[in-house]
């Protein structure tokens, strides 16, 4: 769904040529639910955004370990 470039310290997020408008309601969505959270030091945080023009496009922190869901599938042996 979405285009990733990843550098060292971001992640840039932008909808495909001929997102549905479905796909750009939920990526507005998304960025407006990072707005609102606001920084906070344990989860991905929002650097920037556009909306304005196209493409739209959304940066993001980097995870340097990776997503939780991989983090956590790779660690459940040890905790069970």
């Amino acid at each position: 769904m979405f285009k990733t470039c990843s550098e060292k310290r971001f992640l840039f997020f932008s909808l495909p040529d001929g997102a549905t408008e479905e796909q750009m309601q939920e990526f507005l969505e998304e960025i407006m639910l990072m707005k609102q959270i606001g920084y906070h030091q344990n989860i991905l945080n929002l650097l920037a955004c556009c909306t304005m023009t196209n493409p739209m496009f959304l940066v993001v922190e980097f995870a340097k370990n990776g997503d939780l869901l991989h983090y956590l599938r790779e660690r459940r042996e040890q905790v069970m």
